[in-house]
């Protein structure tokens, strides 16, 4: 069996941003976690991922929170 070190296709895969969006809030998890332990809103996390170019309806970004 190959160590996870011998395997660099995948571990360039596990760095690289996802094309859904589900995959992209999944990426993104931590920090979205974080801003929302600090205490920032749903609604102004939304608009911070889309100021910085991810169009996440708030819905989606509402049903993957729960």
């Amino acid at each position: 069996m190959p160590n996870p070190g011998e395997l660099p296709q995948l571990t360039d895969l596990a760095s690289e941003v996802p094309a859904r969006r589900i995959g992209v809030i999944r990426f993104l998890w931590p920090s979205i976690r974080a801003c929302l332990d600090a205490g920032h809103t749903v609604r102004a996390v939304q608009a911070r991922l889309n100021a910085d170019g991810l169009s996440i309806p708030y819905s989606t970004l509402c049903w993957a929170i729960a």
